[in-house]
């Protein structure tokens, strides 16, 4: 049965900057996925809201980060799809704002990457 989840996230204050690197990040890993210039969007039985709307084919995930960050969506018929997308924002997210404070004493993000296991990682470097 369709209905709308809404996952809420431990990221309480999202800042703009980084949630726009994270979705940029996130269109590239996910060719699939677009961003609507809407504030809703009609999925197969529900309707998905958010300040961002994002679409995967034929269904959508709403994001809202105005109080914090949560997800709506409706996971029937794509639930592992959509879970994994969600829990890749999530550890993009941190890589990026990790990435954003080194940059504040000085070190310059030369790499970032996923590992096999899902782990994503930054390689810092000073600058001179």
């Amino acid at each position: 049965m369709s209905h709308v989840s809404v996952l809420k996230t431990k990221i309480s204050h999202v800042n703009e900057e980084i949630l726009s690197r994270t979705l940029e990040i996130l269109l590239n890993k996910y060719p699939q996925l677009e961003i609507l210039n809407e504030k809703s969007a009609r999925d197969l039985f529900v309707t998905i809201h958010g300040d961002i709307i994002l679409k995967y084919g034929s269904r959508y995930i709403g994001i809202h980060f105005r109080d914090g960050l949560k997800f709506e969506y409706d996971d029937w018929k794509w639930r592992n799809t959509v879970h994994n997308i969600l829990k890749d924002f999530e550890k993009i997210y941190i890589a990026v704002a990790v990435s954003k404070v080194a940059e504040k004493y000085g070190y310059k993000t030369k790499v970032m990457q996923e590992t096999e296991n899902k782990v994503i990682y930054a390689e810092l470097i000073k600058e001179a």
